[in-house]
This record gives structure tokens, sequence and C-alpha cells, in this order.
């Protein structure tokens, strides 16, 4: 497994930047109403976890098309595809258009989830009605008003599931489709997200779709990223607790299982034989009592990453490292049959998560923690005193997040990059057919972070694509949010609650209207626009954030916010 740290291009960052100044100008808001309302799947009695409040309130009903600005769909109540789309050269919002219905539905039962579409190409979509079935569609150009065409219907995976990623390949003439399919089981009393890859081909003879190959995945705990890398080779997912292949339908399987023959003989309760704490680029691993017999015959050795001590015939510590150390400076001392190891980081700006796969937790003074949370929480400035909305986000400060790249040929984890206790805080679409861009916050600003396209399938990388300036800050104080979203070309963010407001951040102000040092640098000023909707929309239930403009679903109507502006 390699570590990769994020580090954020500082031709992306801008250190001038001075917060927002606040727009009493008005934005004009163009309103749809006597709209069908969307379709939305409330949840049971039974199924009242995290993941199932965050999957379902949390689910985004207008679907921007990544190949067409401008343009949204949502699925109503009656299972048909609405279109919505804002005509720039008129400034107005057409009506909606139906574009495609369900057939044969299957009726919401207990256990249904929210219907979804996936643009995968130009041409094709895939479509989840919420009881399992899958439909794959010939959309024709979407750029007119053509009818989609229903190509194939298929029940992948005998469950009611969510889509959560599609992606379009053709290999050798080949037409494939490869899904992640989403759905949460109660096992052992627990809660289990399911993630089941299917990969799904074109038979030239039939035109009909076929499964070809199926891959599920099972973890517990939220999550906040899921899609497959460039090459549909893995998965990459953000959580806070790790997910592993269960099942594989083209690789087997092959559980690292030692036998017991083949395991170092350690003392009894290994995991309390040792504590160990970091400070820096330090290390120190601090050894149990040694038997008075065994003080004088011990022995370490260590390699880049594997660390190996002995005392007599018993094994103290021998496992693999969580990252590099520079072996030259490995120091080790006996003092009152205590034996204390001091490792030194290879790179000291890293933050070990933990010293070896399974052990112990790190030791930590109750001041030596409170020291290292304000040291790793982010601050508007130097000069400001830490605010409460900086502590974790809703109390999960202590939750530590990663984001990892699961190999569907070895199962294994080939990349993965800890984010400490900020989880990546939305994704979107910068580039159509690409895997979605993660939003992960750096000090107070949010980096927006997109898959690498790299030949050589055993490399995998983020690559910085933008910055959203102070929004990681700003976000955190708005506790009733709802969506988080940007602009394609990421010059405005947007915060919706549930019902009432909007908040608007673009990166800049006009030039007119712009703050100055009379000494020094230009400072660089941020514009906020605060937006109260009318009552009678109802909840918001969907977003689409374009470059000009803003596309919401209400339970009532769609509205447009005109963003343009005026020099």
């Amino acid at each position: 497994m390699k570590v990769i740290d994020l580090r954020p291009d500082a031709k992306l960052l801008k250190s001038n930047f001075d917060g927002y100044k606040l727009s009493l100008d008005a934005v004009p808001i163009l309103r749809l109403e006597n709209i069908n309302k969307p379709h939305k799947v409330k949840l049971t009695s039974s199924e009242y976890s995290l993941s199932h409040s965050m999957l379902f309130n949390l689910h985004n009903h207008l679907v921007p098309d990544p190949w067409l600005s401008n343009t949204a769909y949502y699925i109503d109540s009656t299972l048909t595809v609405q279109r919505i789309q804002y005509d720039t050269q008129s400034g107005r919002l057409k009506p909606a258009q139906v574009v495609y219905k369900f057939s044969n539905n299957q009726e919401q039962t207990e256990g249904s989830y929210n219907t979804e579409i996936k643009f995968i190409s130009e041409k094709y979509a895939v479509l989840s009605n919420g009881t399992g079935i899958l439909q794959i569609i010939d959309t024709g150009d979407r750029q007119k008003i053509d009818e989609w065409k229903r190509l194939d219907s298929l029940e992948p995976i005998d469950k009611s599931f969510i889509i959560q990623d599609a992606r379009f390949k053709i290999d050798k003439g080949e037409k494939i489709i490869h899904c992640l399919l989403l759905h949460i089981d109660q096992l052992d009393g627990k809660f289990y997200n399911i993630i089941d890859w299917i990969t799904l081909k074109e038979e030239s003879s039939t035109k009909k779709w076929k499964s070809s190959a199926r891959r599920t995945l099972q973890g517990k705990g939220s999550l906040y990223y899921l899609s497959l890398d460039v090459h549909c080779t893995s998965v990459v997912y953000s959580s806070n607790h790790e997910y592993k292949y269960t099942f594989d339908s083209v690789n087997e399987i092959v559980q690292d299982v030692e036998m017991e023959a083949d395991k170092p003989k350690e003392f009894a309760d290994s995991e309390s034989s040792f504590q160990w704490s970091q400070k820096g680029e330090d290390i120190t691993i601090n050894f149990s009592q040694i038997p008075d017999a065994l003080k004088d015959d011990y022995h370490v050795k260590c390699h880049q990453s594997h660390v190996e001590v002995k005392c007599g015939d018993e094994f103290l510590l021998n496992s693999d490292l969580f990252a590099e150390i520079d072996v030259d400076l490995t120091t080790w001392t006996l003092e009152n049959d205590f034996l204390q190891l001091n490792l030194i980081k290879k790179s000291p700006e890293l933050i070990w998560p933990y010293l070896t796969p399974g052990g112990p937790a790190e030791v930590l003074a109750a001041t030596e923690k409170s020291n290292q949370l304000l040291s790793s929480q982010p601050a508007p400035d130097l000069n400001s005193q830490m605010e409460e909305c900086d502590f974790g986000d809703d109390g999960h400060e202590n939750d530590e997040y990663f984001i990892e790249q699961l190999d569907a040929t070895t199962h294994k984890t080939h990349h993965k990059i800890f984010l400490a206790s900020n989880h990546p805080l939305f994704s979107i679409t910068l580039r159509p057919g690409f895997p979605k861009a993660i939003a992960v916050r750096n000090d107070v600003d949010c980096c927006l972070w997109l898959q690498q396209q790299i030949t050589s399938e055993d490399e995998w990388s983020l690559k910085h694509e933008g910055t959203l300036n102070a929004f990681g800050y700003v976000q955190a104080s708005k506790r009733d949010r709802k969506y988080m979203m940007c602009s394609p070309d990421m010059s405005l963010a947007v915060i919706s609650e549930s019902t009432r407001h909007l908040f608007i951040y673009r990166d800049s102000y006009s030039t007119a209207t712009g703050l100055r040092k009379r000494t020094g640098p230009q400072l660089l000023i941020g514009q906020q626009k605060l937006v109260a909707l009318d009552g009678t929309n109802g909840e918001i239930q969907g977003i689409s954030v374009e470059n000009d403009a803003v596309l919401l679903l209400t339970e009532n109507a769609v509205l447009c916010l005109q963003l343009a502006e005026e020099e």
C-alpha cells in the first residue's frame, strides 16, 4: 500500500484572499410552477441508521447533464423523466419537457430507494426505478427534444439499489458499462453498506446487455465519496471505516490468513506489550518490562518499513510500519528493565494514524491531545481565535477519514490518503466522462482534486484542479446545510439549506467595487449573497449549479437564480 499526501498546488492558492463581502444586490429568480412533484422515498421505521439518513435525506433529485450546460433532469412522482433547461440567450426558464417514462413499474414498497439517473456518454444513460430495475437508455441528441428510447432492462442484483457511479467504455469494439450499485443491509444486528460492481456488455448479435462480471464490497460507516477509477480497474471511496471485497465472479478472493505455525511467537496479550506515541518526526515505542533473565538478550532490526524487536526467543514486535523511517537515525535504549525504541519518520509532516496494522492506538497525555487538536484544526488566520465550528464536523472530530483505492484484481489497497478529521465536503463532475472531483478542506480553503489519467494501471494519484477560497471555513458554520456544490468552472460555490436560504459565494468582486490596501499588495475580496426563498416553494430537493445560474428543484416549483455579473 502506498500512502499519498495531498499537496495543494501553490499557484492555485490565494494567500492574499481577505474573505467575502456581502452584496445586497437582488438576485433575479425565475419560477416554473405547476410541476409534478419529485419522486422521493421516505424512510421507514426499520431504516434508522446514519447511512440511511444520509442516503435518503441528502439525495440530490436534480441531475445536471455534464455534456450540456444549463440543463438538468428529475424524475417525478409518476416516474416520468422531466427536462429542465435555462435558456441563456433569452434569459428564460423553458417549460418542463417529458423525455421518458418508466414502463412496467413495480410498486414502491418498504426497502425501495430513490430513483436515479446517471449520464454515461453524450448518447447513453442508465436509470434505476428504486425497486431493483436498471434500465439502459439511448437519449439520442440531448440538445434536441427527442424522446429517450429504452435499450434494455435488467435486475442485476435481485435487490433494490441506488446508482452511485456508472461509466461507459468501448474495449476492442465491445460496448461496456460499469455500474456501482449501493444498498444498505442489516447483518448481525448492524447496518452495512453493500456495493455491487456490475459489468455489462452488449451482445453484438442480439443487441441485448448481459452481466459479465459482479464484484461485491462491504463496509460500515458513512460513504462520502464512491467512484470507479479512470480505467475502471478499481474502486475509490472515502469513509471512516474500511471496505473489503466479499465476492468476485472473475478473480478469486484470497484471504490473508497465516498459518499458526508460520506466525512469530509473541508474548501473551501482544496488544499491550508496547505503547507508542509521536511528536513531529519522532516516534517513541516503549515496551513492557522485560524479564530479568532476558534483559541482556534482545535484538532490534529495522528496515525502511518494517521493524523486529526480539527478546530471547520471543518477539515483542514483528510487523510492517505505517510509513517509511530513516534506518540510520534509529536508536534504542534499555533502562530499568524497560526497552525504548526511537524511530525517525522519512516524511516529518505526515501524522501516522497507526504504528502497525491492527496494533495498539497511540498513547497521548491529555495536554498533548488538546495541543494536537488545536494544531491540526484550521483557523481563518494566525491572529484569530478558534471558533466552535472549526473543531470537527457535527461532533465527529474524533473520527479519522481517508480516501482509499481498492484494486479489482488483487482485492488489496493500492493507495491511501489520510484526511484526519475532515471528510470530503462534496463531489462534482468537472470533466464529462471522468470520475467526479473530490472537494476536501485544506486549512480554511476547499481544494478540488481530480483523479489522473495515468497510462500505468499500477499508478494512481489526485491532481489539484482548483480552489474555493475560504469555503472550508464558511461552510463549517452552516449547521443547517443540506447541499453543497460549486460551478464547473469553480468560480462560485453554493450552500443550500433544506427550505428557505441559499448562500452564494463568488471568488471575486467586480473591479469597480473591490477593496485595495493603501500599502502593500492588493487584497482579493470575494462576494457573498444571501437568497431567502418564498415559503410556498416547499422543501428544496435538488440543486444544479452552473457557471452563471443555479437551478433549484423544490416540492412545488423549479427555480432558476440568475447570477450573471453585469460589468
